[in-house]
């Protein structure tokens, strides 16, 4: 129900004031972006085409496709220190921006938080 409800309901969303040109800058400075979601990655990939932001994204951390237990067990953290850790990153050189209290933890626990 949840996800039925995600799909219908992001197809009206935007982004934040500024996001566009906040990616157009990290990537003309050759900084990696990457999301990382306990959604699907079918539906984020979507979404960000939708929003004209999938040529910033580096990488997509998210669900395979048909995964339905994002509500009951966050993958977000895992997956970012798994990556992290495969691209030799330092937590001093992560900087986290999210909007909910997860993303707060994980920034600090694995870099920084805006």
């Amino acid at each position: 129900m949840i996800q039925l409800n995600y799909k219908k309901l992001s197809d009206f969303t935007r982004t934040r004031s500024g996001v566009k040109e906040l990616l157009l800058g990290l990537s003309k400075q050759k900084i990696q972006t990457v999301i990382f979601s306990n959604h699907n990655l079918p539906d984020i990939s979507r979404q960000a085409k939708r929003l004209g932001i999938e040529k910033y994204i580096g990488e997509i951390l998210a669900n395979p496709e048909g995964q339905r237990d994002h509500v009951h067990r966050r993958h977000k953290a895992e997956k970012l220190h798994e990556f992290c850790v495969a691209h030799n990153f330092k937590p001093k050189n992560i900087l986290c921006i999210g909007d909910t209290v997860e993303e707060t933890q994980i920034g600090k626990h694995h870099g920084q938080f805006l």
